[in-house]
This record gives C-alpha cells, structure tokens and sequence, in this order.
C-alpha cells in the first residue's frame, strides 16, 4: 500500500438534500432504518 493515500471525508449528519435522499435510500437498500452511513458505504 506505499504510496496509497486514503481520505475519509463523508459525514453523515450533512444538512443538504442530496446526502438526505442518499441516507434514505442507503437505509431502504440495507431494509433498516436507524442504519449509520460512512466514507466506505457512500463510496460504494
């Protein structure tokens, strides 16, 4: 991995609403509701 960097910067409390409709929709595709999004998943 030299010379691989790596940036976590999704957050998702972010008050817009595309990260709203994305929220939502990450936790209809994992059918649970109270799911947590992170820099891994919203890449995905």
């Amino acid at each position: 991995m030299a010379g691989h960097l790596a940036a976590w910067s999704y957050l998702h409390e972010i008050d817009s609403p595309e990260n709203k409709a994305f929220v939502s929709a990450w936790r209809r595709f994992c059918n649970a509701p109270n799911v947590v999004t992170d820099d891994p998943m919203e890449a995905t």
